[in-house]
Order: C-alpha cells, then structure tokens, then sequence
C-alpha cells in the first residue's frame, strides 16, 4: 500500500502562514506607491488640507487683514509706509499694494502664497531626502505631517503675513538642513532667505543668531573665531533692529504685558504689577529695568507662557479643540524628548534647538499670540528634530 506523501501539503501550509494579510498588503502597497510618487503623494495631500481649510474657516481679507490692506493704500498714496516697523511686515504690504495697482483684486496674492507655500513645502522634503538616501521613508512621512497639520496650513488663505513668513521660514531651515559645507554661494542665498524672514515679519529677525551659530558650526576649525565676532555683531543688529521695532509700535509698550499680567497679548490677567516707565530709555532699557527689580514676578509670568506657548491651548478654546491641540503637542515634543534622550546632537539639532529657544526666549519676554502663531512657525523645526530624527534612526537599525 503506497504511503500518502504529506510535504506537499506542509508546503502548502507554510505559503500560506508566509502570506501577508490584506492589512499588511495595502499598507505594503501603500508604502510603494507613496515611495514611488512622492512629489504627487505631497502635492495631492497639501492641497486637499487647502481645500478642507478652505471648506472650514474660509478666506480672510479682514480682522488684522485690515491692518495690511491700510498700509498698502498708505503706500500707493505717499510711497511710504505708515510707520518704520511695515518694513518688516512689507512682503504682504507690498503683494497687497500690488494687487490694488493692478486692480486684480486679492486673488493673486492669495494664488503666491499658495504657491509660494507648495514650494516650500518640496523644498523642505527634498533637504530631508539629502539626509536619508535610498528608500528611507522618514522625509517623505515628515513632510506629509507636515502638510496635515491644519493650524499651520490655515493662514494661506488669509491677507496676514504668516502665510509668507511660515513659508519663508520653512525654506530657511530647510536650505541649512540641505547644505552639508557651507561656502560663498550657500551663505548669500542663505542671507537672501533670511533677509525674506525678516521682511516677512518683525519676528524673523530672531533667526539671525541661530544662523550665525549654524555658520559657526559648519565651518573649519580655522575660521570659528570670526564667526564668533559675527555672533556679538548679531546680537548688537538684534538689539538695536529689536529697538527700532519695539520703539515705532505707536499703540504698544514693552511693560504692558507685566504691567497687564499679559499671558496671551492683550488678554488682561489677574497677575498684575506697578510699574513706573522711564520715557527716556529705549525699551529694551526699561525691559532690562523690570527684570532688575521685579524677578519674583517675571519667573511666575514666564512659566505660565511657557505653558501657553508650548502647549497651544487657550481657555477660549472649546474641550475638543483643546483636547486636538494636546494631542499635537504630544506629536511634537515626545519624539523630540526621546531624541534628546539618546543624546543625538548634531550641528542641524543644535541650530533648530537654537532657533526654538529664541522664539521662546522672546515670548516670555513680551507675550504668547492669541492662535499660537509664534510656536506654529516652529513646527517644522520640531517635526525635523523629533519625528523625523526618530523615523530616520531606525531605518537605519
């Protein structure tokens, strides 16, 4: 009698056991195609956020809009701007100013920035893509977060300046995270993207020390010293630009927000304090005065905006919207705080650890916007330093 013969069906089972599930199958199929279209995986996931911010919060041409639109009249009017610090808010003045010669209406500038947005966004993936050859996903996934994350995308479809300056920013970082040896050539177009910040928005200016320190960083050993003078005249331009800006803003003073309990600009807390200004002293003098005789108070104020800042959340939120602003902090700083935690310092992590601690720096010296704007810029910059960094050190395992 022939013995039955069972190694075929052990094949059998086996190729079956070894087949992946339909979930693993089209997450495989997914990940292919994402890898092989990744230009159009980022441009179709951009524009749908567009159109969804589009479809939630419409487009905006008013509420600070206004402040734009009236400096842009004021220009086409005196060839001027109503007072020094539009310089530093003069590329959306300008594309306004523009668009009103031309009579085309507030289209074009809103078809820039989207442009203008889109392309940053490329930009940004293709430096990532310099840090990790071949299949590494970890650029292409980043950059796609990136494009999700709707409290960044919103401001394109508005007539405010964060729309160009988040844009300008973005392109920034990403022309340092894709220099690997800085030269003549790299260092002019850097300044040309840095002098785009600053004229996006006064808030730019605080980048030129963390470049400084990047230029540092990169250089030969040789060479550092005079980086090291580059850095003591930047921190005199900041000043002195910080001055010149803080001294022109006719409806503000640097103490209001201690004298106000100001955790969220112009929203009056409880925290209050008496405060006598010295008119003659430039505000930085009297800011400087203030932390000279009144450090008890600066320490409480300054942890709460760190909350503020860090955390997004405001108390005129809804829960929900609260409860979707702790989740993206939680996107942002756990992976950063598990980098940092496995002691992964480069000169990229130093510059963009450098560039979050001056903007925070300059928020619990003054005030936390209103929508987070000031933290929204550095999002990118956190995605780079957690996310990204964390997705790229296990491919590599």
């Amino acid at each position: 009698m022939q013995q039955p013969n069972f190694s075929n069906a052990g094949d059998k089972t086996n190729h079956k056991l070894s087949q992946p599930n339909g979930t693993k199958h089209v997450a495989l199929l997914l990940n292919k195609t994402l890898q092989k279209h990744p230009i159009a995986a980022i441009v179709f996931t951009w524009t749908a956020v567009q159109l969804i911010s589009w479809a939630i919060f419409g487009i905006v041409t008013e509420l600070e809009g206004l402040k734009y639109i009236h400096a842009a009249d004021y220009l086409l009017q005196n060839g001027d701007f109503p007072e020094t610090r539009y310089w530093f808010y003069s590329v959306t003045t300008g594309l306004i100013a523009l668009s009103k010669l031309l009579h085309t209406g507030y289209w074009p500038v809103f078809f820039i920035q989207l442009i203008y947005s889109l392309t940053a966004h490329l930009f940004f993936y293709k430096s990532l893509k310099s840090l990790s050859p071949g299949e590494d996903i970890a650029p292409l996934l980043t950059t796609l977060l990136l494009c999700c994350i709707l409290p960044y995308q919103r401001w394109n479809l508005t007539l405010y300046t964060e729309s160009v300056f988040y844009s300008s920013v973005l392109l920034f970082f990403a022309s340092c995270i894709l220099v690997q040896k800085i030269s003549f050539k790299s260092s002019m177009i850097q300044l040309l993207l840095l002098l785009l910040v600053i004229l996006s928005r006064p808030l730019g200016i605080l980048i030129l020390i963390p470049w400084i320190v990047y230029l540092f960083l990169r250089s030969p050993a040789r060479y550092r010293i005079y980086f090291l003078i580059l850095i003591a005249a930047g921190g005199i331009i900041l000043l002195t630009v910080s001055n010149l800006i803080l001294s022109s803003i006719g409806d503000w003073n640097i103490l209001a927000p201690f004298q106000e309990g100001y955790i969220i600009c112009d929203l009056s807390s409880s925290d209050t304090i008496r405060l006598h200004s010295n008119p003659e002293g430039t505000p930085l003098q009297q800011l400087f005065s203030y932390l000279q005789q009144h450090p008890g108070h600066f320490f409480r104020m300054s942890l709460k905006k760190t909350a503020a800042f860090f955390l997004l959340t405001r108390p005129y939120y809804s829960t929900f919207h609260n409860l979707a602003l702790y989740l993206l902090a939680a996107l942002l700083y756990i992976p950063v705080l598990i980098v940092f935690l496995k002691k992964k310092f480069t000169t990229l992590s130093i510059t963009a650890l450098s560039i979050v601690l001056i903007v925070w720096a300059a928020v619990i010296l003054q005030c936390d916007d209103y929508h987070s704007r000031f933290q929204l810029m550095l999002i990118p910059v956190f995605l780079f330093l957690g996310i990204f960094t964390l997705l790229q050190s296990r491919a590599h395992k």
